[in-house]
Parts: C-alpha cells; structure tokens; sequence
C-alpha cells in the first residue's frame, strides 16, 4: 500500500520542506526580504551550530539560495540590499572565484529599529501627500511655459554642453547598431558573451538610448566599433567589491543602473573624471567605475 495515500494534504505540504516566514516583517518590509532574511538565518544557524562560521560569516550563492527560496539573481539581489540597508545582515563578496559572504545582525533592536522606521516612513508618506499633489498642480502650471521649461532643462542636465557640439557628432541611427551588435556575437560564439542573450542585450542599449534622447533632446553619439565590443565583452559582468573575481549581471538589473545613472546626472551628482559636466554616453556609463558603482547601488 502507498503511504502517501494516508497522508493528508498538510502533511504533504510539511512533508518535503518548508520556509519559515515572519508574516510581520513581510508586512513592514516585503515578502521576498522576509523570505530572504528567513533562509539566510536558517544558514547562518547551521553553520554556527557546526562551528563553520568565518568571523561571524557564511557563503551563500545564487544557486542555493534560488533552490531555497524560488527567487532569482535579481530578486535576491534587491531584496539582500534592502536588508543590508536595514542592518539586517552584512554582505561582502570574496575568494576567487568571488563568493557571496552574509552575517546576521543578532541584535534585536535592529528588528526593533525596523518596525519601527517603517511605521514611522508610513507616516510621514501620509502627511506629504497633500504636499505633493500641490507640487504636480505646479508642475503641470509650468510646464505650459515652454521658455521656463527649456531654462530649466539646460540648467539641469547641461543642454548647452550638448548643444555646442551638436553640430560634429555623427547621425546616430539605432538599427545600424542593433546590427554591429548581432555581429559581434555571431563572430564570438565562443565568447563569455554568450551568457547573455544578444535580445535582451539589444533591449538594454535602446533603452539607454531612448533615456539619452528624453533627457538630453538629441541623438546619442555614434559609438565606435572598438568602444561597442568593449562594452560587450564586459557586459555580463562587473568586479566583485575587492576586485577579485567577477559578479555576474542579468540584464534586468541594467534598467535599474540606467535609471539611477540618470537620476544622478540629474541631480549634478556624477562628476565624470574630475570634469563640471557629465558624459552622457553610454559609453561613459559601461566604464568599469561607474557601471559597478551602479550595480552595487542598485541590484546588489
């Protein structure tokens, strides 16, 4: 006889392994961080009762922690963040090749701390919202003023800059790039490229392009070819925190490193090399520096 024919559907459920959730944290700071901080305390447990801990650390990869709990590179990758940001766990990377390393903060007013600096960031939503919508009102006023508009859009993302070489930059056409781009992986096949796919490659260039037209109102420079298969070949991929190894990128994360390299060239916050302006290419933006300073601000 089959003795899982005796078995009720919660001892099946409770059968093959479960995930211990705190449905309260999940509440204050998301299910896929709760999900996250529950698993990686499993670990950290586990190893500190067999004595493998280093200084207080554990390695955890992507694979694991995948198989544990469901979740992708890039949602882990958020979610680790924002428990790093709440002074959850530590997080370093290291060892070649590069490993993942997490500790847990057992202190309990760090939990404490984030119940209570979410209850409190709730509140203060609430009591701007009123503010805000006034703020929208203005900006709608204003944006009927098309010489306030034009003031405000050289002043803040250095239109001038721009449009004092307008003139020399080559005609940018995006499909003649879409195709050099197909060339090259075709040329590679043995290329670590190949880890990403030549679509979803595509799909992160035009949206760098298309955030570059938005924002700076002209065509993005014509990209040469030896800057093109440089930013390819280092596409999959940024260095680890201490340079040693490399961390790999799914291509989602890049939709959240362009926005926030946007959202700092906005704010005048990037000084490219020492330089008043910034380089808005996509070029400067796949530098070693400032690609991983993305990374590591957004999707790690």
């Amino acid at each position: 006889m089959d003795n899982n024919k005796d078995l009720t559907i919660f001892d099946f459920i409770r059968a093959d392994g479960y995930m211990t959730v705190n449905k309260k944290l999940a509440q204050r700071i998301g299910l896929n961080e709760a999900v996250v901080y529950g698993e990686l305390v499993s670990r950290y447990l586990y190893f500190k009762e067999h004595d493998k801990l280093e200084d207080g650390y554990f390695f955890n990869t992507v694979e694991d922690l995948q198989e544990a709990t469901t979740l992708t590179k890039y949602q882990q990758s958020k979610a680790i963040e924002k428990l790093y940001n709440y002074n959850l766990i530590d997080r370093k990377v290291k060892g070649v090749p590069a490993k993942r390393y997490f500790k847990i903060n057992e202190d309990l007013n760090a939990l404490h701390t984030v119940f209570k600096e979410v209850k409190s960031q709730l509140s203060r939503n609430l009591t701007s919202c009123s503010k805000e919508s006034e703020q929208l009102e203005v900006k709608k006023l204003n944006g009927n003023n098309n010489n306030y508009k034009n003031n405000q859009e050289e002043k803040s993302i250095g239109y001038r800059t721009f449009k004092q070489v307008k003139s020399s930059l080559a005609k940018f056409d995006f499909s003649i790039l879409e195709k050099q781009i197909r060339t090259y992986f075709n040329k590679n096949k043995d290329n670590r490229l190949l880890t990403a796919n030549v679509e979803n490659v595509i799909k992160v260039f035009k949206y760098f392009m298309e955030k570059h037209k938005t924002y700076c109102r002209i065509d993005h420079p014509k990209i040469s070819q030896e800057a093109l298969e440089n930013m390819l070949y280092s596409f999959p991929y940024v260095f680890g925190n201490d340079m040693h190894g490399e961390i790999d990128i799914e291509h989602d994360c890049y939709f959240d490193m362009i926005d926030f390299y946007w959202q700092q060239a906005l704010n005048s916050n990037y000084k490219g090399n020492g330089r008043d302006t910034i380089n808005y290419s996509i070029m400067h933006f796949m530098s070693g520096g400032i690609k991983d300073n993305c990374f590591y601000k957004t999707c790690y």
